[in-house]
């Protein structure tokens, strides 16, 4: 991402638990919109946000992306159920890098079911959301084996160059990233994961959120496409859009970007 940014700032954010999670912030400029992007299960800040992040970039965007509590290898928080903490705590940690004349979100997964529940509980200042995939609290089952299309989508061509071949694939996959501190503080992560996600959309309260798109992906069957079409519902001015994306191609897609682009600068 060096050579899409004008300046990176690398930042540690407290942790919500114990230690500190990790940011970083791409481009920033006084005065320009932010967009804060949170990622998802077993990923980390980096990953796999290129595409993304070169899009916001150059449309005018000034970026920060951190390590979700339990994600990064130089992270030391540990994900526990107020995972959404992180949310604000890495705004405040913004607060003294940069200025932002507007506040947008992009969540994918874990990080846009975390992003929701935050933004619908505190006012922490997002203009609008953007959340990719929204997770579904159910066990995976076969339908999983759909994210091995992932790796054949055009979205995802510029991972092996960042991650390798193995660190392309999909990340609810045990042999990925075993350092991270998710991994290795629970022998069932999958279904830790899927507590947390349970317990996040019990505490989200739509009516206190911000404009909220909801891109979905047409083959992602990991994403809870009926939960996101309800709350698109309950919140006001929000919207579902489908996409020719799997859950895990969402993470690098640039139809996704643009469309979150289009979304934030419409007045």
């Amino acid at each position: 991402m060096q050579s899409i940014a004008e300046k990176i700032i690398h930042f540690d954010i407290p942790g919500v638990n114990t230690g500190l999670s990790k940011g970083t912030l791409i481009s920033p400029q006084f005065g320009l919109p932010l967009v804060l992007m949170a990622h998802g299960t077993g990923n980390d800040r980096n990953y796999p946000w290129a595409n993304v992040v070169e899009c916001l970039v150059g449309s005018g965007f000034q970026v920060a992306v951190f390590d979700l509590p339990g994600h990064g290898k130089d992270s030391t928080d540990i994900l526990a159920e107020n995972a959404a903490a992180s949310i604000e705590n890495a705004i405040n940690a913004l607060h003294g890098l940069t200025f932002w004349s507007k506040l947008f979100g992009i969540g994918q997964s874990l990080g846009g079911s975390l992003l929701l529940e935050a933004a619908s509980q505190k006012n922490l200042g997002f203009k609008k959301l953007s959340i990719w995939g929204l997770p579904s609290d159910r066990t995976p089952d076969f339908r999983v084996l759909t994210e091995f299309v992932s790796p054949f989508l055009i979205s995802t061509w510029s991972l092996p160059s960042y991650y390798g071949i193995w660190g392309s694939l999909p990340a609810l996959f045990h042999f990925k990233r075993s350092e991270f501190p998710i991994r290795s503080n629970q022998s069932h992560y999958i279904e830790y994961v899927l507590d947390l996600i349970k317990n996040s959309r019990q505490k989200m309260v739509p009516k206190g959120c911000a404009p909220t798109q909801f891109i979905h992906g047409a083959i992602d069957f990991i994403a809870d496409m009926e939960f996101a079409e309800t709350l698109s519902i309950q919140i006001q001015n929000s919207h579902v859009k489908t996409i020719f994306e799997s859950h895990f191609s969402l993470l690098c897609s640039e139809n996704a970007a643009d469309l979150a682009i289009d979304w934030f600068l419409q007045s």
